[in-house]
């Protein structure tokens, strides 16, 4: 009883499906009558779920099936994180709730120790040239960039003195936009913590209060993502939506490009299915952009025109967003789910202009709320069971509390559920999430000043990765995650604490590696891809059209996007 069960369904020529019933049935047989077994029993459990369908809720209905023979022995309990106890039962309902995305392959795809060697070696290589690249650009702006401060102090104070308050302000509002972009390499770090986090997961490296160590990470960083894009996300001219359409669908068209090169170049399957549906778990932002900017954005547009108060479009957009959820048809799935879900957050970086948004992030009395809000948040969280059980945004108590990293399991989403209850769920998700995901955008923006003035050189390394980190979600799916496991890259079992901080400084490495100036210039063709409008415009001036112009700038496109 004291070994470690796993699940036999490793092999990528066989479907895994298949072999998962029986690993489940004899785990419950073979443990019966015992806790401990139990206990060994739901880990066994939920590592083969993780294996195969973590991100996949078409199979939440066989493995509920399966699961049946565990459920039979609802006698036993399972011992969780802390006193937390949780019926066998209980814990497989929750399996039904996950977003419909591709299942996770095996993660062992090749037994060459070659190959994970050069992967390391090519990868640790780009790294130390990204870290080169950045120091000698530092080195070549810096006297740039001490002239341009010495100028701004002495206009922003000759300003003042003649009572011109936009020449005064000038340099407050620069220090505005580097905020933003601190928050989105903060954010960025943790996307990237919670990706790498997930192999512990698969691997069963990590205990339970490890996974949740993960997990409390998950409720603000995508949320914190699309409330910027849609502070920003407010021009509908013409001009502006064709460049975003560039940068979103023309992105996500080439990253799968790149994906399906990667997938057929290195060892493991390579069918058709397999590699339609890679990265599909982290491309679907930029499929629920364009949906946002064209759906959500003229709403406020038309209401804005006509005088309406701006609290009434976002009721709309959270209203309708609860309908779908509850009362469509069959419900939002896939990629559409997370439109869905994250909508009234895009929803509310429109309530404000984008100038009444920075100064209120520029606020100190907002900082010391957010920091308070934010230690508050986690030390309740701490003490206090009660909370951890009600506040499942959280998700304190792991993976059956949240099934999915994106929202907590009570979050249903079931046809013809609409009533009172699911309504006040639904409305206390997004609140709470609202909230946390507020105040760690202002404790984050709370560090941007003493940083400006202690370490300016670093405070512009972080803005200016923070303003790219469009090329990091997409570039480290691929490079990082996709590439490194398909070539066998793979640690051996470890301490928890040990996994904790190589993961967290492969967070921070990865997030500055795939957001830096020298992959922006490497890889600007995939990201901004501009020159997609520009063969259209070729096109259209072939056949007699008009000229349209898809090439505003590559600003236009990172403040769209991430």
């Amino acid at each position: 009883s004291g070994t470690r069960l796993l699940c036999p369904c490793s092999g990528p020529s066989e479907p895994q499906r298949t072999h998962l019933p029986s690993c489940l049935f004899a785990t419950s047989h073979m443990h019966a009558h015992s806790v401990s077994a139990a206990t060994a029993a739901l880990r066994t459990a939920r590592l083969c779920w993780l294996h195969v369908g973590c991100f996949a809720p078409h199979l939440g209905d066989p493995l509920r099936i399966w699961a049946q023979p565990l459920q039979a022995h609802a006698s036993l309990t399972i011992l969780g994180h802390g006193a937390r106890r949780a019926s066998l039962a209980e814990y497989s309902t929750t399996l039904s709730n996950q977003p419909a995305y591709a299942s996770l392959p095996s993660a062992r795809y090749t037994d060459s120790n070659v190959l994970p060697f050069v992967y390391a070696s090519i990868y640790g290589a780009y790294a130390i040239l990204c870290l080169v690249y950045e120091l000698l650009l530092l080195e070549t702006s810096g006297s740039v960039c001490r002239a341009k401060d010495q100028w701004s102090s002495a206009a922003m104070r000759f300003g003042r003195l003649l009572g011109d308050e936009a020449q005064a302000t000038k340099t407050v509002s620069n220090r505005r936009n580097s905020q933003w972009d601190v928050i989105k390499f903060v954010m960025m770090f943790f996307v990237m913590l919670l990706h790498l986090g997930r192999e512990g997961f698969l691997q069963g490296y990590l205990s339970d209060m490890q996974e949740v160590f993960y997990l409390v990470t998950a409720p603000f960083a995508m949320p914190c993502f699309t409330f910027i894009s849609g502070v920003f996300g407010g021009n509908t001219e013409p001009a502006t939506m064709k460049t975003m359409l560039c940068c979103t669908l023309g992105t996500w068209m080439l990253a799968k490009l790149m994906l399906a090169l990667v997938l057929l170049c290195t060892p493991g399957p390579k069918d058709l299915n397999h590699i339609l549906e890679e990265g599909d778990w982290v491309l679907w932002y930029l499929m629920c952009l364009p949906v946002w900017r064209l759906l959500v954005t003229p709403l406020f547009l038309v209401s804005r025109q006509h005088g309406v108060p701006p609290a009434v479009p976002f009721t709309a957009v959270f209203a309708a967003c609860y309908v779908l959820r509850c009362g469509a048809v069959p419900p939002p799935r896939g990629w559409m789910r997370d439109c869905v879900f994250f909508a009234p957050f895009y929803a509310q970086g429109l309530l404000l202009p984008p100038a009444r948004w920075s100064a209120l992030l520029a606020d100190s009395r907002l900082h010391a709320l957010g920091v308070a809000f934010v230690a508050a948040w986690y030390a309740g969280l701490a003490g206090s069971e009660r909370l951890r059980t009600w506040n499942d945004v959280a998700c304190a108590l792991g993976i059956p509390q949240c099934p999915s990293s994106h929202w907590p399991g009570s979050l249903t989403w079931a046809p013809n559920n609409l009533g009172m209850q699911s309504a006040l769920d639904g409305l206390r998700v997004f609140v709470l999430m609202d909230a946390l995901m507020l105040a760690v955008a202002w404790t984050v923006a709370a560090l941007e000043p003493p940083l400006r003035a202690s370490a300016p050189r670093f405070l512009s390394v972080l803005a200016g990765c923070g303003s790219r980190t469009l090329y990091g979600y997409v570039l480290h799916e691929v490079f990082l995650l996709v590439l490194g496991m398909r070539m066998g890259v793979r640690f051996s079992e470890m301490p928890g604490w040990l996994w904790i901080a190589l993961t967290v400084l492969g967070a921070a490495q990865g997030t500055f590696v795939w957001s830096c100036k020298l992959t922006e210039h490497l890889f600007a063709w995939v990201i901004m891809p501009t020159w997609i409008g520009d063969c259209v415009n070729a096109a259209v001036r072939v056949w007699g059209g008009r000229q349209t112009s898809c090439t505003d700038g590559r600003a236009t496109c990172q403040t769209d996007a991430l």
